[in-house]
C-alpha cells in the first residue's frame, strides 16, 4: 500500500502522520498541516516555552489574571470536566510533585526547591478560575503549577485529526510515541488501524489488540518512567490525592473518540486501580478500558467495553470476571 508518510518532534516525542495514497502535493501538504497543528499544541501548553498559556498561568496567574487563548481555555475546561469524573484522580496541579520526584525541569521560578509533602487536596475547580468573557486565568494558590504531560499528546492528536478532517482526508494514522494513537477511517480491506496494547515484558506478548477507526487509543504504565528517591525507585505517575508515586497498578489502555480523554483515563485508572474501569465507564459508556492492577504481588485485569480483542496467551488468566 502507497502512503505519504511525514514527521516532527515535539513535546519531546515523535509524532508521525500516515495517509494511505499517492504522494501527491494536497495529501503531503495536509499531512505537514497536522504536524503543524501539534507544533501549535505544544506552543499553547508547554510549561518550558516563556511565551506559552501555561507557562505563563504559572508564573503570573497567582498574583493577576492572565489572557490566554480561547482554545487554552476550552482545554482547561476539558481538563475541569475529567478531573470531575475521575473524582481527582486525573489533575493537572501536579508540576510541583514531579520537580520535587525529578521527573521534571524546573517549571517555575517560584519554588526552586519544591519540598515533597502531602497536603490537602483541593479540587483544581477551586485552584483555577477561569473568566470565559475576559479570557483570562487565575489560580487561588501560589503554590499552583499546572503540568500537562499527561494529556498535552491528547490534545495534539485532537488537533491534528481535526486538521485532516477540515482537509477532507477521511483515512490516516496518528501517533506520538508508542503511547498515544489515533486512527481516522480504516485502511483498504481492513476494520480499522491495527495496534497492540504491550505488555511489561518486552518479549511481543501484548496483552490484546485494538483495531482504531475513527477513535484513539492511549496506553500509560507506571514503569515507563523511574527516579530514585530517598534510595527507592518511584514512578512518575503520581496521585494528585496524596502527593505519592502510586505502586498498585501496571499498566492501563483507554479506547474512545478523543484522544485527550483516552491520555486522562489512562492516568487515572493507574491511580485508580480496579475502581477506574467501572467509574469511566460510567461517565463515558462508549469508551473501552482496561488496567493492570496488583495486589498482594497478583495482577488481575479490569477493563469494560468491546475495543480490545485478542487477548494475549498469558494475559487471558488475568481477566477479571
Amino acid at each position: 500500500m502507497q502512503h505519504v508518510q511525514c514527521a516532527t518532534m515535539s513535546m519531546a516525542t515523535r509524532f508521525e502522520v500516515v495517509i494511505p495514497g499517492d504522494q501527491t502535493p494536497e495529501i503531503r501538504a495536509a499531512a505537514e498541516e497536522a504536524l503543524r497543528a501539534v507544533h501549535e499544541t505544544e506552543a499553547l501548553l508547554s510549561p518550558y516555552l516563556p511565551t506559552s498559556d501555561i507557562w505563563r498561568i504559572n508564573h503570573h496567574a497567582w498574583q493577576t489574571p492572565v489572557h490566554v487563548s480561547p482554545i487554552t481555555l476550552g482545554y482547561l475546561k476539558t481538563i475541569l470536566d475529567l478531573n470531575r469524573i475521575t473524582a481527582g484522580a486525573f489533575d493537572i496541579n501536579v508540576g510541583r510533585l514531579m520537580q520535587a520526584y525529578g521527573f521534571r525541569e524546573e517549571l517555575s521560578s517560584r519554588m526552586p526547591e519544591a519540598p515533597i509533602k502531602p497536603t490537602a487536596h483541593r479540587a483544581l475547580a477551586d485552584l483555577l478560575i477561569i473568566d470565559e468573557n475576559g479570557a483570562t486565568v487565575a489560580v487561588a494558590d501560589q503554590d499552583v503549577c499546572l503540568d500537562l504531560g499527561a494529556i498535552g499528546k491528547g490534545f495534539a492528536l485532537d488537533s491534528a485529526a481535526e486538521a485532516l478532517r477540515a482537509l477532507g482526508v477521511s483515512t490516516a494514522f496518528i501517533h506520538g510515541g508508542s503511547s498515544s494513537a489515533t486512527g481516522l477511517g480504516a485502511p483498504p480491506g481492513e476494520p480499522g488501524w491495527k495496534v497492540a496494547v504491550a505488555g511489561t515484558s518486552g518479549s511481543g506478548d501484548n496483552i490484546a489488540d485494538v483495531y482504531l477507526n475513527d477513535c484513539s487509543l492511549s496506553v500509560s504504565t507506571r514503569l515507563g518512567r523511574v527516579a530514585t528517591h530517598e534510595q527507592e525507585q518511584v514512578s512518575h505517575v503520581i496521585d494528585p490525592r496524596t502527593g505519592r508515586p502510586i505502586s498498585s497498578a501496571d499498566i492501563a489502555a483507554a479506547v474512545c473518540e478523543s484522544a485527550a480523554f483516552c491520555d486522562a483515563a489512562t492516568t487515572a485508572l493507574l491511580v485508580l486501580g480496579e475502581e477506574g474501569p467501572p467509574m469511566l465507564h460510567e461517565a463515558r459508556p462508549a469508551a473501552s478500558t482496561l488496567v493492570v492492577s496488583r495486589t498482594e504481588g497478583y495482577r488481575r485485569i479490569f477493563h469494560t467495553g468491546t475495543a480490545f480483542t485478542n487477548w494475549g496467551p498469558s494475559w487471558r488468566g488475568l481477566l477479571a470476571s
